[in-house]
C-alpha cells in the first residue's frame, strides 16, 4: 500500500474512531440522563402512592381508636357511648371508606363486636380469627396476605391493630379488613405512564397486597424471585434503584414508611420507559455508521482521484514508449533539482544524444522495429548512468543525460565516450541485426550556461558539430561554436527571403556523351547571390533549406526554371534536376512535375530527375510506387552520387532507374580500389542496360580511361564549370570544338 493510501485510510480511521467515540459518549451521557429522569419519576410516583396508602392506614387507625374507645366505654358501663361508637364504626365501614370492608373487635380473647351482622369475617378462609375464637397476639401492627372468601370469592387483606386500656396494657385487637382490589384501583389512579406500582408486605415471605396492574386471581400468586417489588420488600430500601434481576432492566422508585409494614414501589421497564431514546439511538447509530461508510467511500474516491492525478502527473513526466523521463520532466523537475545542486556546490553537465542511422532503420524496417530499437537504446542508457544521473527521451531519437557531479569535465567526458561506445554495438530486434551509432553533444556548467535550458541549448550546438563531422563521436561545447551557429541562423533567416528577393539563380553544367561525342544535357545547379556574402554555394545553404522545409518551394522553383530554360536548347538536349528527399516525400511531387512540364511545354523525355540513395533507403513500397508514377509521365530517373552512402547493387535491380551517376570520389584512386569499383559498376550497368555517368572528370587521362571502360557520359570541369543560363550556348559550342582535338590526342576515332 502506498504512503498516500496509508495516510488517507489512517485519517479516515482516526476520524471514524473520533466520530464513534464522540457519538457513543454523547449517547451514553444521554442515556444516563434519561435513566436519572425515569428514576426520579419512579421515586416521585412511589412517594405519591405511599401518601395515599398512609391515608388508608390512617383511616384504619381511626377505626382502631374508635374500637379502643368503645372498649373503655364498655368497661365503664357507658352504654350510650358504646351505642354511639358502634354506629360510628358501622357508618364508616358501610361507607367503604378508603377501601375498608369490615371491622372485628376482640377483647379478652373473644369477639366483642363485628361490622358484619352475618359474621362475614368469621366465614373468611385462612388464618383469620372467627367469631368466638381467640385472635392471635400480634407484636404490633400486622398486615396479612390477601385471602379469598370461600362463599363470595371476594378478596380481603387483614390488618391487626392492638387495643389498650387506660393503663396502657394490651386489651384486645381490632382486625380491620381492606379490599385489595379497591387499593389497586387507588394506586393505579396515582401512577402514570407504563410503570408498575406495587404495595407489598415488608417481611421475608412477602406477598403482593395491591398492584396497579393486577387482575383478579393474580393476587393469589407470590411474586417471582425477579420481581423488584418482592426483592425490595425484604430489603426495606428507599429511594432509587436500577434493577436487572431476571435479565430485565428496570428503573425502580422505592418507599418504605416506618409506621406501616409495607413497601411501595413504582418500577419502569427501561426498554419501555426509554423506548423513544433507544429508537433515536438506533437512528443515530445508523446515521453514524452511514457517515462512517460515506466517509470511507469519500476517502476512497478522494484517494482514487489523488492517485489518478498522481499517476497522470507521473505519466505526464514519462515517455510512454521507453519509460524514461520526458522533456517536461527536464524543464520542470530536473530544473528544480539543478538549482538545488548548485546551492550544494555541485557542478552539472548535460549530454544530448542523437542516434545516427535511426531514421533509415525506421523507414526501411518499419515503425514497430524502430520503437523496439528505441526501447533497447533506453535500456542501454540506463546502464550507462550513475545513481544521481537522470536520462530522458526528449523526442524522436533524441535523448539527454543530466549529470550532477564534482569533477564535471573528466566524468562527463568518460560518460560521453561510454555512451557512444555502448550505443554503437550491434542490436538484435525482431530477428534483425541492426547497427546504429550515436552523436553526443556535451555542455558543462558554467561555460555552457547558467541555467539547465541554456546547457541543453549549448549541448545541441555541440551535437550539431558532431553531426556535421559525420557523427559516431562526442564533442564538448565551446563558446566559439555559438558564433558558428549564430551565423548559420542568420543565413537561415536570409534564405527565407532569398527566393522572393530574386537572389537565387540556376547554373548549368554540361553532361557530355562519349559515343557519339556531344553535349547530351545539362545539370541544373542552384546558386545564391547573397547581398553581403556574395556567391553562396549549395553545400552551405541546401542543408539549411532541407532542415527548415524551404527546399520544397525552392526545389519547385528550380524545376520550373530549368524546364523553361531547356525549351531554348537543342531538341536532343536534356535537363537534369536534383530532387531532395524532402521533395520526394511530398505527396504532390507527381502533380508538381506534371505541372512544370505542362506549363513550360517541355517534352517529358527531356527531363531527367536525379534521386539520391537516401531516398531509396526509405519505405521501398512507397518509393517504388512514386518512381513508377514519375516514369509514367515520361521522365527519366537517375541514381545520383552512387557509392557515397549505404550503396547496394540491389538498388540497380529493384528500382526503375535509367541512369547511374558514379560519385567523383572514386576518380582519386583510379588505378586502385576506386578504379576497380568504377569498372565493376560500369560492367553491371552495361549488363542491365543502364546509362552511366561519372562525375568530377577533370583530366584527359580520366576521360580516356572512362571511355575505354565503357562509360556512357561524363561531367566535370574538364569541359566546363557550372555557368549561368546565358552561357549554355557557348558551352555547347566550346565542347563541340574540343572533341576532335581530344580525340586525336588520345587516339579517338573521329566521326
Amino acid at each position: 500500500m502506498s504512503r498516500a493510501a496509508l495516510i488517507a485510510y489512517g485519517g479516515w480511521g482516526l476520524l471514524t474512531l473520533l466520530l464513534i467515540a464522540g457519538t457513543l459518549t454523547s449517547l451514553s451521557q444521554a442515556e444516563r440522563t434519561g435513566r436519572k429522569a425515569v428514576l426520579a419519576r419512579a421515586e416521585i410516583g412511589a412517594s405519591a402512592v405511599e401518601q395515599t396508602m398512609l391515608r388508608v392506614f390512617e383511616a384504619a387507625q381511626t377505626l382502631q381508636t374508635l374500637a379502643q374507645t368503645r372498649g373503655r366505654l364498655v368497661d365503664t358501663g357507658n352504654l350510650a357511648g358504646v351505642q354511639a361508637i358502634d354506629e360510628q364504626l358501622h357508618d364508616d365501614v358501610s361507607a367503604k371508606h378508603s377501601g375498608i370492608e369490615a371491622v372485628n373487635i376482640y377483647r379478652r380473647g373473644r369477639l366483642e363486636w363485628t361490622s358484619d351482622a352475618a359474621g362475614w369475617p368469621g366465614r373468611i378462609a385462612g388464618p383469620s380469627v372467627g367469631p368466638g375464637d381467640t385472635p392471635p397476639t400480634p407484636a404490633g401492627l400486622q398486615v396479612g396476605a390477601p385471602v379469598q372468601n370461600a362463599a363470595s370469592g371476594r378478596w380481603s387483606v387483614q390488618t391487626t391493630w392492638l387495643l389498650r386500656d387506660r393503663a396502657g396494657a394490651e386489651d384486645g385487637q381490632a382486625v380491620i379488613w381492606l379490599d385489595p382490589m379497591a387499593l389497586s384501583e387507588m394506586i393505579a389512579r396515582q401512577s402514570s405512564g407504563p410503570g408498575v406500582v406495587s404495595m407489598v408486605q415488608r417481611r421475608s415471605d412477602a406477598v403482593i397486597i395491591a398492584r396497579s396492574q393486577h387482575l383478579g386471581r393474580a393476587l393469589l400468586e407470590r411474586p417471582s424471585a425477579a420481581d423488584p417489588a418482592f426483592v425490595l420488600a425484604r430489603q426495606a430500601a428507599r429511594g432509587q434503584l436500577e434493577d436487572r434481576t431476571g435479565g430485565v432492566d428496570r428503573l425502580v422508585g422505592v418507599q418504605a414508611p416506618e409506621s406501616v409494614p409495607i413497601v411501595v414501589t413504582q418500577s419502569f421497564n427501561t426498554a419501555v420507559a426509554l423506548g423513544e431514546f433507544f429508537h433515536l439511538r438506533q437512528i443515530v447509530l445508523a446515521v453514524m455508521l452511514a457517515l462512517a461508510a460515506g466517509a470511507f467511500v469519500a476517502t476512497r474516491l478522494i484517494l482514487s482521484n489523488y492517485l489518478l492525478r498522481e499517476r497522470l502527473g507521473e505519466q505526464a513526466l514519462r515517455d510512454p514508449l521507453t519509460g524514461l523521463c520526458n522533456r517536461r520532466y527536464f524543464t520542470d523537475s530536473m530544473a528544480r533539482r539543478f538549482v538545488s545542486a548548485r546551492r550544494d556546490g555541485l557542478s552539472a553537465a548535460v549530454l544530448l544524444i542523437d542516434l545516427d542511422g535511426f531514421k533509415q532503420v525506421n523507414d526501411t524496417r518499419g515503425h514497430p522495429v524502430g520503437d523496439s530499437l528505441l526501447r533497447q537504446v533506453a535500456d542501454r542508457l540506463r546502464l550507462c548512468i550513475g545513481e544521481d544521473d537522470r536520462v530522458m527521451r526528449l523526442g524522436g531519437d533524441e535523448f539527454a543525460i543530466v549529470r550532477l557531479c564534482q569533477q564535471q569535465r573528466r566524468d562527463s567526458t568518460s560518460l560521453a565516450r561510454f555512451v557512444v561506445s555502448e550505443l554503437s554495438k550491434m542490436y538484435e530486434v525482431d530477428g534483425y541485426h541492426l547497427r546504429i551509432s550515436a552523436s553526443v553533444g556535451v555542455a558543462l556548467y558554467p561555460s555552457g550556461g547558467e541555467q539547465l535550458t541554456d546547457l541543453l541549448r549549448s549541448a545541441d550546438i555541440a551535437l550539431y558539430f558532431v553531426k556535421a563531422e559525420g557523427g559516431d563521436a562526442y564533442r564538448i561545447f565551446d563558446p566559439a561554436m555559438e558564433e558558428t551557429v549564430r551565423t548559420r541562423r542568420a543565413l537561415e533567416i536570409d534564405l527565407r527571403g532569398a527566393l522572393a528577393a530574386s537572389q537565387l539563380e540556376v547554373y548549368y553544367q554540361p553532361l557530355v556523351q562519349l559515343e557519339p561525342r556531344r553535349v547530351s544535357g545539362f545539370e541544373a545547379l542552384l546558386r545564391w547571390h547573397h547581398p553581403v556574402l556574395g556567391l553562396v554555394m549549395p553545400g552551405r545553404f541546401i542543408p539549411i533549406a532541407e532542415e527548415t522545409g524551404l527546399i520544397a518551394p525552392i526545389g519547385e522553383w528550380v524545376l520550373r526554371q530549368a524546364c523553361q530554360e531547356a525549351t531554348r536548347w537543342p531538341a536532343n538536349t536534356r535537363i537534369a534536376v536534383n530532387l531532395s528527399p524532402v521533395q520526394f516525400e511530398r505527396s504532390d511531387i507527381i502533380s508538381i512535375v506534371a505541372s512544370a512540364l505542362r506549363d513550360t511545354r517541355l517534352p517529358p523525355g527531356r527531363l531527367e530527375l536525379e534521386i539520391t540513395e537516401g531516398v531509396v533507403m526509405r519505405d521501398i513500397g512507397d518509393v517504388l510506387a512514386t518512381m513508377r508514377r514519375l516514369q509514367a509521365l515520361g521522365v527519366r530517373l537517375a541514381l545520383d552520387d552512387f557509392g557515397t552512402g549505404y550503396s547496394s547493387l540491389s538498388y540497380l535491380r529493384s528500382f526503375p532507374f535509367d541512369k547511374v551517376k558514379i560519385d567523383a570520389s572514386f576518380l582519386a584512386d583510379l588505378h586502385g580500389d576506386g578504379g576497380t569499383i568504377i569498372r565493376a559498376v560500369l560492367g553491371l550497368c552495361g549488363h542491365l542496360e543502364l546509362d552511366t555517368l561519372v562525375e568530377g572528370v577533370e583530366t584527359e587521362e580520366q576521360l580516356h580511361w572512362l571511355r575505354v571502360e565503357g562509360c556512357t557520359e561524363v561531367q566535370g570541369h574538364l569541359f566546363s564549370p557550372p555557368r549561368p543560363a546565358q552561357g549554355v550556348a557557348e558551352i555547347i559550342a566550346n565542347v563541340a570544338a574540343r572533341i576532335p582535338a581530344m580525340a586525336g590526342a588520345r587516339g579517338y576515332a573521329t566521326q
